[in-house]
């Protein structure tokens, strides 16, 4: 089926089936907006066709309980602002997106809006044919812990991902952290599987490529970190009991001012 400009103007929920679209137009408006099945039995291919989406004041896809699937060539830019949401991609359930094609980006110039953010469970899946970019201010993956079983992850499998002119790590990792009944801490942590493609040209303050908070874990089997700078932690910055566990892959050419040109650790890897 094809999508219009006049089909996803003012928004549209992709059907409960398994089906394929495609981008008929290029749209830039304030109220573009994509949303994913919200059932987990259903998986949606969305072909971007050489097309662009732009919204100005809110993400372009909403990731829900199911599948969505993102192929082709096009740029997709996104607007919303705030810590926790994703600016052009926001995963906040179990479901899962995976970008098979295209660029992402952003056109909100604040320091808490992140390209793609997976928060609160739900997964982002990468792929060779995708770029990811930070934009001016932000992070290009935002990841923060999830609730009971909703596991927060982002896998790469290859492709980019890049910082572009920002002063906040290219990734974020983030452990959430919540109050139970008796007043103690509970920890849900996210994870960023690394088996292929490039993370790189980030710049931080503390990692410049990726920073991983306290608890969180960097899996790395293969791919690429490189070309961070940062004042501690050039390309990965890991603080808290954070983990690196790194099987394979390459982490080089990094800067810092201070300390770890390629890696710091406050406390452990």
């Amino acid at each position: 089926k094809a999508l219009t400009e006049e089909t996803i103007s003012g928004g549209y929920s992709l059907p409960k089936a398994n089906s394929h679209f495609y981008l008929a137009d290029s749209v830039s408006n304030s109220t573009v907006k994509i949303s994913a099945p919200n059932s987990s039995s259903y998986t949606v291919c969305l072909h971007l066709n050489g097309k662009n989406l732009t919204n100005t004041a809110d993400m372009v896809f909403e990731g829900k309980a199911g599948k969505l699937n993102i192929m082709g060539s096009g740029e997709i830019m996104g607007g919303k602002t705030g810590a926790e949401y994703g600016a052009t991609i926001g995963m906040g359930n179990v479901g899962s997106v995976n970008l098979f094609g295209g660029t992402y980006s952003k056109n909100a110039p604040s320091s808490t809006a992140n390209t793609i953010a997976v928060t609160w469970g739900g997964a982002i899946n990468i792929y060779s044919g995708a770029t990811i970019n930070s934009g001016t201010a932000g992070s290009a993956v935002y990841l923060k812990g999830a609730l009971g079983d909703a596991a927060t992850s982002v896998t790469m499998y290859g492709g980019t991902i890049e910082a572009t002119g920002s002063s906040e790590a290219a990734v974020e990792l983030a452990a959430a952290v919540l109050p139970n009944a008796e007043n103690s801490e509970i920890l849900f942590v996210p994870t960023f599987n690394m088996y292929g493609g490039t993370i790189q040209n980030g710049s931080g303050s503390n990692g410049g490529n990726v920073a991983v908070g306290a608890h969180s874990v960097l899996n790395m089997y293969g791919g690429t970190i490189q070309k961070g700078s940062a004042a501690n932690g050039g390309n990965v910055y890991l603080t808290g009991g954070a983990t690196l566990n790194m099987y394979g892959g390459t982490i080089s050419n990094g800067t810092a001012t201070s300390q770890g040109g390629s890696i710091y650790a406050t406390n452990y890897i």
